[in-house]
């Protein structure tokens, strides 16, 4: 996981920089960047919830 991050802010960077040096500015790579993040956001947020706790054992009554 952490390999893949490092190779895509390789990436980003890349695309960034020929961005900048194509248009002049970093506008489009700006833009990109939140496009992404808002695509990441929804994808994140359609990530079901998982319980890794035990089922609850019913707890003995002192009498």
């Amino acid at each position: 996981m952490f390999a893949s991050h490092q190779v895509g802010a390789a990436v980003a960077a890349a695309v960034a920089g020929a961005l900048r040096t194509s248009l002049g500015s970093y506008d489009l790579a700006w833009y990109g960047a939140g496009a992404l993040c808002i695509v990441a956001a929804g994808l994140s947020l359609g990530i079901g919830r998982r319980s890794y706790l035990p089922a609850r054992l019913p707890v003995p009554e002192i009498v």
